[in-house]
């Protein structure tokens, strides 16, 4: 079972000062394996690529569905559509194992090494053990509650 998810520092402030949007920019999701250990201040594709999923059946997903709304407690929930890494299998299913998602600007295939990481999500938290698919499909769809959410303050 996947934890929430978790915002990277530099790419999360490019979304906040305006130089990235969450919307209109291309975002790739990839997966990522336990060999990894994930640190917040990552900045760029260059401190992941070295963990990437390397099974026949993964390839890196292209982010779409994107939006962005206020909820009822007046909060912005941050989500998009299912992403599905064996796509480009045969039907859609394929066997890959990996451990983490992470999200980053660019497009999928032609991620740069200094592409900017926005979040990465945790697929077993709980076992810390790599994740897995046999002959299915490896996908990861964001809880109906949003990938996250951004507060709003009250005024004063």
């Amino acid at each position: 079972m996947a934890r929430e998810i978790i915002v990277h520092d530099q790419g999360y402030l490019e979304i906040v000062r305006g130089t990235r949007s969450y919307l209109s920019d291309e975002i790739t999701a990839i997966v990522v394996d336990t060999a990894h250990t994930p640190d917040v201040a990552e900045d760029e594709y260059s401190d992941v690529s070295g963990d990437e999923c390397g099974d026949t059946d993964y390839s890196q997903q292209e982010v779409e569905g994107k939006t962005m709304a206020y909820n009822v407690d007046n909060e912005v929930k941050v989500t998009h559509d299912k992403v599905n890494f064996t796509a480009d299998a045969p039907g859609g299913r394929g066997t890959m194992a990996g451990r983490f998602v992470y999200y980053l600007f660019g497009a999928p295939g032609a991620l740069a090494p200094t592409s900017r990481i926005l979040a990465h999500l945790d697929l077993n938290a709980a076992g810390g053990e790599n994740v897995s698919s046999e002959n299915g499909e490896f996908s990861v769809t964001p809880h109906a509650d949003g990938l996250y959410v951004v507060g709003r303050p009250e005024p004063v």
